[in-house]
């Protein structure tokens, strides 16, 4: 440290041990709003604010604030994690995208982040079914299929039972249109 660098720091250390503002020496005890924990006046408060406002815009200043604050995710995951479901949680409540706050149209998902999780999961079940396939499994779920199909029992019923309620679902619909 230099010997600047050390003056400076003492004379901070004592104006504190007075009461004092660290940074322009005023008297903190005459304040009444202001909290007794501090140790700087509201003025100077203001301008170290307005400082680090700049210099978080510079290159290294938005750097090494992004690593300052994966530091302190890394450190509080708990905390992270009931930050972000509180968000999640009063964005779905007002009716918000919960991935990017713009209006929901689509339940919980505004139409552009409702669609890519609709890719997502197609993709992700395309994926799966054709991992399954290639290893000789069901496509639906992952067990033994009956031999010479890619569907088990279980998942051959569900499936013609689904097939059936939507034939039944899509003649249904038909006849109201062409009734009305």
């Amino acid at each position: 440290m230099t010997e600047g660098a050390l003056y400076s720091r003492q004379k901070r250390e004592k104006r504190r041990e007075q009461g004092l503002c660290c940074e322009c020496g005023a008297g903190l005890a005459a304040l009444v709003d202001w909290t007794r924990s501090s140790t700087v006046c509201p003025e100077c408060f203001e301008s170290r604010r307005q400082q680090n406002r700049k210099w978080r815009h510079t290159a290294r200043g938005r750097k090494l604030e992004r690593n300052r604050i994966r530091r302190w995710r890394a450190s509080n995951p708990e905390r992270v994690l009931k930050i972000r479901k509180d968000a999640y949680w009063r964005r779905k409540v007002s009716g918000i995208c919960t991935c990017c706050s713009e209006p929901a149209t689509d339940g919980n998902r505004c139409a552009f982040h409702a669609e890519m999780a609709r890719n997502a999961s197609k993709e992700y079940a395309r994926r799966k079914a054709q991992e399954r396939r290639s290893a000789g499994l069901c496509t639906r779920c992952g067990r033994p299929p009956i031999p010479g199909l890619t569907l088990c029992e279980p998942c051959r019923v569900y499936m013609r039972a689904t097939d059936a309620r939507r034939r039944a679902k899509d003649k249904q619909s038909k006849t109201q249109k062409e009734a009305a």
